[in-house]
């Protein structure tokens, strides 16, 4: 039972309530000053003593002017603590202390301990006293040290936990309710307390009788203890539901489109790849822009048409599109994932995106032509929908649940694929060059020594030495290079015409131009310099000769090899 005596002493010795909660206040005021044979005369005789103590003025009453004299005194008595441990060490009497005087008056006090923590404790005492030193002249005045006694913490600590303090917690006892406790009062709160704890009401309080009051005491602590530790879980669980029903309102917000009419087709496309490149970029030349065609079919009834792409891609419209009552663009690339290089000074680092700094960097990259500008929107996120390949996917009908609840009609066609030459609309019928591709085709590189096939060998091809361009080019953009007129373009970013076309088209551009040369083993030699063409891949590799600048532009994930070096240039992305 001592482990629990003590606990309830030192709760309440470091408890203060709140004004009011007049209970605790009880319990942290007589709790210490009861014992196994106390009885209520000698308890309440007690009290007494203990109020003529607190009460400083001396007028039969605690009020919060009694906590604040001894408060006052409390400090004066720090102060001119403080203000001796300056005048002791004040050794040529001049009424300031220095550095060197404190070291030699702290130690002749310590001249008789050894050991390196001595030393250590001269230094930290000489540091404590030369912080009262404000107007860094070097010594310590005795004003200084009068201004600074009530700044050290532990100071501040005696005071705070001090009889001041007290006076202030048994002044919630008072019945009046006016901040004024009377010895009456005093004593009557001490004489209730006292038959809490005597249980058989015989007028004395036994080992056993205290030992189970502070039992019951430790467990009233632990219950308000789990009771606080619950309601603030149940605040922190509130804060955070509100903070996620306010982040998904204002998603939500971001990614609403305009409602579609009664008479209104609502139709949902998706495409990871267009299969055309375009001849002008969205928001940036380090960003791989592609195009596709939406071909709408005759017809009387209204389209509304949602467009979900994974890479920036312009959009051309073409054929009936005065049926074309509204297309909503959501892309699943934005400028924050496309990041430009600036090179200076010989150092290669990827910079912020030009637009990094403001809001609209979230908007996706998608473009549209052959339609009016006031029928296009744009959702103010690229993650608002997601990509899909299947119409029967996870994927398709989340993105269909979000332009449900936003168009205000369900989509009545919904069509997806990886490669998109073109949609045809509103029949959902998708056009892809790969279609013509029934056969898979196996395609062995081979560099070197002899390769031996054996069985059928209908759907091998064996390629030696590097890839052309042109070939590997004609496999990934089967559609070409689409040359759009930039000013006719409906986009979410700023539109502007390609320095060097993207992805392979541009090192083919680079190629022909002679600031790209390519060896045997299909590496390319950066010959002048370049700007790097927007969206290439790992499998690209250039050599930077000697004296020939670097490239300008986005890297990606090709590799660049210095001549000089023999070294892969680090791109630092800041």
């Amino acid at each position: 039972m001592r482990r629990i005596g003590g606990l309830v002493f030192a709760l309440c010795l470091l408890a203060v309530p709140a004004a009011g909660q007049t209970n605790d206040a009880a319990t942290q005021a007589f709790a210490s000053q009861l014992a196994p044979g106390a009885t209520l005369p000698a308890f309440t005789e007690r009290l007494r003593q203990e109020f003529r103590q607190l009460d400083a003025d001396s007028d039969g009453v605690l009020t919060a002017a009694d906590a604040d004299l001894h408060d006052a005194v409390a400090k004066a008595q720090m102060r001119s603590f403080l203000v001796m441990q300056i005048v002791r060490a004040d050794l040529d009497h001049d009424g300031f202390v220095t550095e060197d005087e404190l070291r030699k008056a702290l130690a002749y006090e310590r001249r008789q301990q050894t050991g390196p923590s001595v030393a250590q404790g001269i230094e930290a005492e000489v540091r404590r006293i030369m912080a009262l030193d404000k107007d860094n002249d070097g010594k310590v005045s005795l004003a200084e040290a009068m201004n600074g006694a009530d700044l050290q913490p532990q100071n501040r600590l005696a005071v705070n936990n001090g009889v001041g303090q007290r006076v202030r917690q048994l002044l919630t006892l008072s019945r009046s309710g006016d901040g004024r406790l009377t010895l009456a009062d005093f004593e009557a709160a001490g004489a209730e307390h006292f038959r809490a704890v005597d249980a058989d009401g015989n007028g004395t309080i036994s080992n056993e009788e205290l030992t189970a009051y502070r039992q019951r005491q430790v467990e009233e602590i632990q219950r308000k203890s789990e009771e606080a530790r619950r309601k603030a879980e149940e605040t922190r669980r509130n804060a955070e539901a509100e903070r996620r029903r306010n982040a998904e309102e204002a998603r939500a917000a971001e990614c609403a489109m305009p409602k579609a009419t009664e008479a209104a087709k609502v139709v949902m496309l998706a495409a990871y790849r267009s299969e055309a490149i375009s001849r002008v970029t969205l928001g940036s030349q380090d960003v791989e822009t592609g195009t596709a065609e939406i071909k709408i079919e005759p017809g009387a009834e209204p389209l509304y048409i949602v467009l979900i792409a994974r890479e920036a891609t312009i959009w051309r419209l073409t054929g009936a599109v005065d049926r074309v009552e509204r297309v909503v663009g959501a892309s699943r690339t934005n400028m924050q994932s496309k990041v430009p290089v600036n090179v200076s000074g010989g150092t290669i680092t990827l910079g912020a995106p030009d637009r990094a700094d403001k809001k609209e960097d979230l908007t996706p990259l998608m473009g549209f032509t052959g339609v009016p500008a006031e029928r296009v929107s744009f959702l103010a996120r690229w993650d608002c929908l997601k990509t899909f390949t299947e119409a029967q996917s996870i994927d398709a009908a989340a993105a269909a649940a979000v332009v449900r609840r936003h168009s205000g009609k369900e989509p009545a066609v919904i069509v997806g694929r990886y490669n998109v030459g073109a949609f045809v609309l509103p029949a959902g019928e998708i056009r892809s060059a790969h279609d013509d591709k029934k056969q898979p085709r196996l395609t062995i590189h081979k560099e070197f020594g002899q390769l031996t096939l054996k069985g059928d060998t209908s759907g091998v091809v064996v390629q030696t030495g590097p890839v052309e361009i042109e070939t590997e080019l004609a496999e990934s953009a089967p559609g070409g290079v689409v040359d759009l007129d930039e000013k006719s373009v409906v986009a979410s970013a700023p539109v502007a015409r390609y320095e060097i076309l993207p992805g392979l088209a541009g090192l083919m551009q680079l190629q022909n131009s002679g600031a790209l040369t390519r060896n045997k083993r299909g590496e390319f030699i950066i010959r002048r310099q370049i700007r790097f063409p927007a969206g290439l891949s790992a499998e690209v590799t250039f050599l930077l000769p000697r004296g020939v600048p670097a490239p300008q532009g986005n890297p990606e994930g090709a590799t660049v090899i210095s001549e000089e070096t023999g070294d892969r240039l680090r791109f630092d992305r800041r």
